[in-house]
């Protein structure tokens, strides 16, 4: 992790503002983010961070959203109001069963979302690509101040204009691209996972087509994590990541990064039928892995919990209801034994 560690373009360290009203939280998310020379600071409640961020600008905000007083979200709105501190990146705290407060955290402007309790590779992961999407940013802002005070001296030729301008266009889209991908998988993560599932809802309403959604779960994963460490963690993560991307087999197919050590895969015009057989095709195949899992209480090696859930939406349905229903029968498959593949029809 060291090694990677990203230093900003004056040589010096980015500063990380952890706000939680709970002690607890904050030294766990700074324990691991100690792991990387980062500046940090802290606050337990939204108005002393409002002012340590107005007093002292960070680049980037873990902003908890459940706080007494002032919560999460109208500290996002005083962020917004105020220009000088509008632009910092914030990644939301929140609980796995919080979903409509991520989702509203997202629209009220927050980059990114991480789920406690902290799953530290995914905190550092994240952290680390929002850094990276912010130098780039500022790369980019830097490169259009340098082409403006040229214009002012001298009168660029518009083919260079037309490159540059081609350029800015280029690392923009890759900007979008990287915000929609997990950091540590290479997968699609939440963000993009919810904007597909959004869109295929609605175009199979639409168009009166089956939907299936597979959410799967690593079995044990935080036994292997603390069995084997965090590294062998990520390499388990990655390898899981890379069976689910070789069962997208058409363009709107889509395999992400869910959370922690879950996943989902969206299969639109797939019936009930086809979306357990590919389920149960994954969970074969990340068997056959054989990667070693000697925690495991049922098997010797790592082992998938898939549930499968298949509909024609309804005009307007919501992705977060989908996604429970698939969670309800992902939770039947780890309830009943693990390492097997339930329908939400039959539970």
């Amino acid at each position: 992790m060291h090694g990677e560690y990203i230093m900003r373009k004056d040589g010096g360290s980015y500063g990380i503002l952890i706000v939680d009203d709970s002690p607890k939280n904050i030294q766990l998310a700074a324990g691991f983010l100690r792991r990387d020379d980062y500046l940090l600071s802290f606050a337990q409640d939204g108005r002393t961070a409002l002012d340590l961020v107005r007093t002292n600008p960070v680049d980037i905000i873990l902003l908890d959203i459940m706080m007494p007083d002032m919560d999460g979200f109208a500290v996002l709105e005083e962020l917004a109001r105020d220009t000088s501190i509008a632009s910092i990146p914030v990644i939301c705290l929140t609980a796995r069963t919080e979903k409509e407060s991520i989702v509203r955290s997202l629209e009220m402007g927050a980059v990114d979302y991480i789920t406690k309790p902290f799953d530290g590779a995914e905190l550092q992961a994240r952290v680390r690509t929002h850094l990276e999407l912010k130098r780039a940013r500022e790369e980019v802002l830097v490169r259009e101040e340098a082409l403006r005070r040229e214009m002012e001296k001298t009168r660029v030729r518009e083919q260079e204009l037309l490159e540059v301008t081609r350029r800015l266009e280029e690392a923009n889209r890759t900007l979008s691209m990287l915000s929609m991908i997990d950091g540590l998988t290479g997968i699609a993560n939440r963000r993009q996972l919810d904007q597909a599932l959004d869109r295929e809802i609605r175009r199979c309403a639409r168009e009166r087509l089956m939907l299936s959604l597979i959410m799967m779960d690593i079995d044990h994963f935080k036994l292997y994590n603390d069995h084997y460490g965090h590294l062998a963690g990520d390499e388990c993560l990655r390898r899981v990541a890379e069976v689910l991307s070789g069962h997208t087999r058409r363009p709107a197919d889509l395999a992400a990064r869910y959370g922690g050590e879950e996943f989902a895969l969206i299969l639109p015009e797939t019936d009930r039928s086809g979306a357990l057989a590919v389920a149960e095709t994954i969970r074969r195949s990340v068997s056959a892995l054989t990667i070693p899992h000697a925690a495991h209480p049922g098997s010797d090696r790592v082992t998938l919990s898939a549930g499968v859930v298949t509909l024609i939406p309804d005009a307007g349905a919501a992705p977060e209801t989908v996604i429970s229903r698939a969670d309800s029968a992902l939770y039947s498959a780890k309830r009943t034994g693990r390492d097997r593949v339930v329908s939400d029809s039959d539970i």
